[in-house]
């Protein structure tokens, strides 16, 4: 069975190349979501599509504005963490400032911001928060 292709030819809004590669395709609220490549700069960007016509065009949907709403979101500890980028900056700081970097010290301050051992563990050896300066 051959497969029907309705993605429309697009241009580059970088470079202007008629070449891009769909590398990933979505579909959410009766619209079609195409995550594209450039075959010459390698720019990525996405363009979206209406479902429910039969010639619906498709735009291009600014990409780098949905990377900076999850980075946002991801700032404001993503609505589940306790902690935000202010807590880790001072969890980190009083880690700084002990005398006795031990159990008893990571105790204290996860005691203090109320979340789990393991969470300060992470954030001090940067497995967790490592976006945070």
């Amino acid at each position: 069975m051959k497969r029907v292709h309705t993605a429309n030819q697009i241009s580059c809004p970088e470079c202007d190349h008629p070449v891009t590669k769909v590398t990933c395709v979505k579909s959410k609220l009766g619209r079609r979501y195409r995550y594209r490549r450039c075959a010459c700069c390698d720019h990525k960007f996405k363009t979206s599509q209406s479902l429910g016509e039969t010639d619906a065009k498709e735009t291009i949907v600014p990409y780098l504005e949905t990377v900076l709403l999850r980075r946002q979101e991801r700032l404001r500890g993503g609505g589940s963490s306790k902690l935000n980028p202010s807590d880790v900056r001072e969890i980190r700081k009083m880690w700084a400032k002990a005398v006795y970097k031990d159990k008893q010290e990571i105790i204290f301050i996860a005691e203090r911001f109320n979340v789990k051992e393991r969470a300060v563990k992470n954030i001090l050896t940067g497995k967790a928060w490592s976006f945070v300066p």
